[in-house]
């Protein structure tokens, strides 16, 4: 019982450090990228492809 709480627990602040590390790079790319539409496209279907 107590492994499978700190296993939950590891997971959850594993994903929580991934959905912070994804709205980052989303934040760089549309602030840095906004002039090159082209870029956007590539990586919204890149993320399309990947979920």
């Amino acid at each position: 019982m107590l492994f499978s709480y700190v296993f939950v627990n590891y997971v959850l602040f594993y994903a929580v450090i991934f959905f912070v590390c994804v709205l980052i790079i989303k934040y760089f790319v549309y602030h840095f990228n906004n002039n090159e539409i082209e870029v956007l496209e590539n990586y919204q279907s890149f993320e399309d492809n990947t979920i």
